[in-house]
C-alpha cells in the first residue's frame, strides 16, 4: 500500500511539472521497481505516445531535426541512485532552463522520498513497540503463577526464542560479588553453543561492560577470543536487583543471520521483565528456605527432649521424600509432605521428658499423654496460616486402615494418603532406633513388621514404596532433600 501510495504521488508530482515547465518527464529506478512514470504536457495523445521519452528512435514530432534536448539527474541516498529523471524539450531551450527545472523536480522528489521515509519509519517503530507491548504483556501472563528461579528463567527463554529466534540462549546470574558463575537456564541443541554464550557473558563482565549490555551488545567469536567461531553473539543485561545481576545472551551460527534492531528492543524488553520475575522467584526461594529452616529447628527442639529420638524427625522426613516420589506425587504435595514429616511429632512438646524417656512400661494415664500428641501437635499448628495443609496429616498419621489406630479411629481412605505415608516411615524409622526400653530393630526385620501389617495397619501400597526405596538405597537419612 505504501508503494502504490509512493508511485501515486510521483505521478502526480510528474505531471504539474510537466504542465508548469511545459518539458516532458519521466522517472524510473529501485524505489519504483521497474515502473516508470511519465508525464508529456503536450497533445493529443498521438503526439504523447511518440513523445522522445518513449519513442524507440527518441524522437519527438514537434521537436527541431537536431533532436529534442535532454537532461538526466538523478536522487540518490548514499551511493545508491533510488530514482532517475529524465527532462526532455522539443524546442532549443537554455541549458540553464533544463538545469533550473531539473533541481526543482529533484528537491520535490526528495521531499516526497524523505516524507515516505519518515513514515515507514514511524510504522517500523510502532510495530516494534507493539512487539514489545505483546511480548511484556505475554510475558506477564505466563509468569504470574509462581514457580523456582530456574522455571521462571527456563519459561522466559523457551518464549523469547517463539519471538527472537537463535541457536542458543542462556541466562547467568550474578553471586553478588561481581561474577557470574551460575547457569541459571539454557536453551540449546548443542552443548558448545551454551558454552559460546556463557563465554560470553564472562567476557561481557571482565571487560566491564554491563552498563552498554543493557541496551544489547553485539559480539562475535573472534572478539571474545574463541578462533574458528562464525556468527554473532547478543548479549543484554537484564539490570539488577539489590546484589543480584543476570545477563541474557543469545547466539546465532550463521554470521549472515544477524540481530536487527527490533529484535535487540525485544530482547531488552523481555530482559526487563525477566529482571522483575527473577526477582520474585528468588524472594519466594529465599522465604521458603527460611520458613523450612524454621521448621527443621522446631523439629530439631522437639526431638532434643529425648536423646533416643534425637535426629528422628529428619529421618522421617528423608524417608517420606522418597517415597512420596516413588509414588509420583507432585511437587506441592511433596513439600506438604515434608513439612508433614518434619513436623509430625510436635505435640511431643506438651508432653513431659519423664514420660518420653520412661525405661519401663506406661501406664494408662501416660499412654493417653503420648497418644495425645497427634491432637496436640494439630492444635499448635492449626495457629500458624501457612501450616492449615498439613494439620489434618499430622493429626492423623497414628491412624490405622483397620480403624485401631488414633485419635480418632478413621478407616482406609479417610486416612489423608500424606498421613499414610508418615505413619508408615514413623514407625519404620521407631522400629529401627534405639529406645530407653530396647535396643534397635535391623532394617530387614522392621520392613518384615511393616508388610505383616499391610492392609491392617499400613497402606500396602505405602509399605511397598518403602520397600523398594530401602532396597534401591537412593536417599541419605541424615541429610534429606528437599523438596
Amino acid at each position: 500500500m505504501a508503494e502504490n501510495k509512493t508511485r501515486a504521488d510521483i505521478a502526480r508530482l510528474l505531471e504539474g511539472l510537466a504542465k508548469a515547465s511545459g518539458l516532458g518527464i519521466a522517472a524510473e529506478g529501485r524505489l519504483l521497481g521497474g515502473w516508470v512514470a511519465r508525464g508529456c504536457p503536450r497533445q493529443p495523445r498521438a503526439h504523447e505516445a511518440q513523445c522522445a521519452l518513449v519513442s524507440p528512435e527518441g524522437r519527438c514530432p514537434g521537436a527541431p531535426r537536431r533532436g529534442p534536448i535532454q537532461r538526466r539527474c538523478q536522487v540518490r541516498r548514499g551511493c545508491e541512485e533510488l530514482v532517475r529523471l529524465t527532462f526532455c524539450s522539443p524546442t532549443r531551450r537554455r541549458e540553464d532552463d533544463l538545469a533550473a527545472w531539473a533541481e526543482i523536480s529533484k528537491m520535490a522528489l526528495d521531499a516526497i522520498l524523505r516524507r515516505e521515509e519518515e513514515l515507514d519509519l514511524t510504522a517500523r517503530e510502532l510495530a516494534i513497540a507493539y512487539d514489545q507491548l505483546s511480548l511484556i504483556c505475554e510475558l506477564c501472563t505466563i509468569l504470574q503463577n509462581p514457580s523456582s528461579e530456574a522455571e521462571t528463567a527456563q519459561v522466559v527463554l523457551e518464549h523469547l526464542a517463539g519471538v527472537v529466534p537463535s541457536d542458543a540462549s542462556v541466562l547467568l546470574c550474578s553471586d553478588g560479588e561481581g561474577d557470574f558463575p551460575k547457569l541459571v537456564a539454557a536453551r540449546s541443541a548443542r552443548d558448545r553453543d551454551v558454552g559460546l554464550a556463557t563465554a560470553a557473558a564472562h567476557w561481557a563482565v571482565r571487560e566491564g561492560l554491563l552498563s552498554e549490555a543493557s541496551q544489547g551488545l553485539s559480539v562475535t567469536g573472534s572478539e571474545l577470543g574463541i578462533e574458528g567461531i562464525e556468527g554473532e553473539l547478543l548479549i543484554v543485561s537484564a539490570g539488577g536487583v539489590g546484589q543480584v545481576h543476570d545477563l541474557i545472551v543469545l547466539a546465532r551460527r550463521d554470521p549472515a543471520w544477524a540481530f536487527s534492531t527490533a529484535e535487540v528492543k525485544l530482547v531488552c524488553a523481555a530482559a526487563r521483565q525477566m529482571a522483575l520475575a527473577l526477582a520474585g522467584a528468588r524472594l519466594r526461594e529465599s522465604l521458603s528456605n527460611l520458613f523450612l529452616s524454621t521448621v527443621r529447628a522446631l523439629a530439631a527442639a522437639v526431638d532434643a527432649k529425648d536423646p533416643y529420638t534425637r535426629g528422628h524427625s529428619q529421618r522421617v522426613a528423608a524417608l517420606a521424600l522418597a517415597v512420596g516420589r516413588e509414588l509420583d506425587l507432585d511437587g506441592d504435595e511433596l513439600e506438604r509432605l515434608q513439612l508433614s514429616a518434619l513436623l509430625h511429632d510436635v505435640g511431643k512438646i506438651a508432653v513431659s521428658t519423664e514420660v518420653l524417656m520412661k525405661p519401663g512400661a506406661l501406664d494408662s494415664h501416660e499412654w493417653n499423654m503420648i497418644k495425645s500428641h497427634p491432637t496436640q501437635g494439630a492444635e499448635i499448628l492449626v495457629c500458624v496460616p501457612q501450616l492449615a495443609p498439613i494439620v489434618q496429616v499430622v493429626r492423623y498419621h497414628h491412624e490405622h486402615l483397620d480403624g485401631s489406630g488414633y485419635p480418632e479411629g478413621l478407616k482406609g481412605d479417610d486416612i489423608p494418603l500424606l498421613a499414610r505415608i508418615v505413619g508408615a516411615c514413623d514407625a519404620y524409622d521407631a522400629m529401627t532406633s534405639a529406645r530407653p526400653y530396647r535396643g534397635p530393630m535391623v532394617p530387614e526385620a522392621a520392613m518384615a513388621e511393616l508388610k505383616a501389617a499391610a492392609g491392617t495397619v499400613f497402606d500396602p501400597q505405602v509399605v511397598e514404596a518403602l520397600a523398594k526405596v530401602l532396597g534401591a538405597e537412593v536417599i541419605d537419612l541424615a541429610t534429606p532433600s528437599a523438596a
